[in-house]
């Protein structure tokens, strides 16, 4: 099943590897990181080579999540391009890492403006898209450090912890709209996310104040995850969360966990396990247990959920064989612009009914979509001449960008006017 995939943080990492991966799937991958032409030129140069070199839908953009702006612009390029994205995935993140009472307080609001709020920005400015459409996936990446403590990592911590209660209860508010949210927790991995920690700047030097015992048992720790990342039998492949993210990815709607842990777990599988059955019990005292199922329509081999639409056409014709006009639609997808019609008469001149197959182009506010078909016109009144038909998506872009559908065609035409004219109805399913 194709689907659109939003990854934030693609410069490096998970989202770097995901991208590829997905890519390599069959997916259209939107990989965004900052600045794609400045500082991780290198990393959009290397993506948009393997995209050219071996075909593939991978598209670099432009996307800091600590923009509003940036993010905005992203989900409307998106939008244009792709119609609603299937998968969003939360990777972009920062390590800060040091003595927490060290980190000033707008050290500590980076933090959470990376790993927190620019989450919440890239889910606001793609939700309505996904909600309006009933179906798609939002996967956020936390950390193991998201259910356990230990200490230097306050300000690490206190951005994850709050990543998981969000997302949980982001969960639960958007399984009646079809939409699943969903947790990956990796443990420590081979990737930049240690070498590139934020330590504090500590004008004041409160660290140096702590005893030796506090400062030297930080550097220590860091010894042992630079010891535990280069041991062999120690699962820190980054493959290994790819592919579990790619599992989430193939998984049916409706039978994704809530947590996915990756690596080393440091007991957080068996925390999870128990706060899951708290969570029920929870649920159900505050009467919510509708709330923890996601509502799963019956899709299309696309990932769409079927939904009625009906276009309605006014043209004339331009041309033998021609004819052009506006349209206007309505149900799965409200929109509004011009159309440009194709026939190829297959009937003797003259005859009745006549017989043809066309190719629809509609260009609306919202994408392109070309539909294809046969249509019968019975010419025993010219004036008021009954059409009838079937049409089928042949593809489509921006809203109607990996839709499939079909439908029947009504409607009569007017060969008596000059030039002819025609006001046809479109109704089917879009998937």
């Amino acid at each position: 099943m194709t689907q659109t995939l939003l990854i934030t943080g693609c410069s490096s990492g998970f989202g770097h590897d995901l991208a590829q991966s997905a890519a390599h799937a069959g997916h259209r991958v939107y990989a965004t990181m900052r600045a794609p032409d400045g500082k991780n030129a290198e990393a959009a140069g290397a993506l948009r080579d393997l995209a050219r070199a071996e075909s593939l839908d991978l598209r670099v953009l432009d996307l800091d999540v600590t923009d509003d702006a940036s993010v905005e612009a992203a989900a409307q390029t998106v939008a244009d391009e792709s119609g609603a994205a299937d998968v969003v995935v939360n990777n972009a993140g920062q390590m800060f890492g040091g003595i927490t009472e060290a980190f000033s307080a707008d050290e500590l609001a980076r933090q959470l403006d990376v790993n927190v709020v620019g989450v919440h920005r890239v889910v606001r400015a793609f939700l309505p898209a996904m909600r309006e459409r009933g179906s798609g996936l939002v996967m956020n990446v936390s950390s193991t450090a998201g259910r356990c403590a230990l200490p230097f990592f306050g300000v690490y911590h206190a951005s994850k912890w709050a990543l998981e209660g969000y997302t949980a209860a982001l969960r639960l508010e958007l399984a009646q709209t079809g939409v699943d949210a969903v947790i990956v927790e990796p443990g420590p991995f081979t990737t930049n996310l240690f070498s590139g920690m934020t330590a504090p700047a500590d004008a004041d030097g409160r660290a140096a104040s702590y005893p030796p015992a506090v400062t030297g048992a930080f550097q220590a720790m860091g010894a042992d995850f630079q010891q535990m990342l280069q041991d062999p039998e120690t699962p820190t492949d980054p493959a290994l969360v790819v592919d579990a993210m790619a599992e989430l990815l193939a998984m049916p709607p409706g039978t994704r966990p809530l947590r996915t842990v990756v690596g080393m777990d440091f007991g957080v599988r068996d925390r999870n396990a128990d706060d899951a059955r708290h969570d029920d019990a929870l649920f159900e005292a505050f009467g919510l247990t509708d709330f923890a199922t996601l509502a799963v329509s019956e899709t299309g081999t696309n990932g769409h959920d079927a939904t009625r639409v009906t276009f309605m056409f006014d043209q004339s014709a331009t041309g033998p064989g021609a004819f052009a006009g506006t349209f206007e639609a309505s149900g799965a997808i409200s929109d509004a612009g011009t159309t440009e019609d194709h026939l190829d008469v297959s009937s003797a001149e003259g005859a009745s009914p006549l017989v043809a197959t066309f190719r629809r182009t509609v260009t609306g506010e919202r994408g392109t979509l070309v539909l294809v078909g046969d249509a019968t016109v019975d010419l025993a009144d010219p004036a008021s001449a009954p059409v009838a038909g079937t049409w089928r998506v042949e593809s489509g872009t921006g809203a109607y960008a990996g839709r499939a559908g079909s439908g029947e065609i009504t409607g009569t035409a007017d060969f008596t006017h000059d030039p002819p004219h025609g006001r046809l109805r479109y109704d089917g399913d879009l998937r």
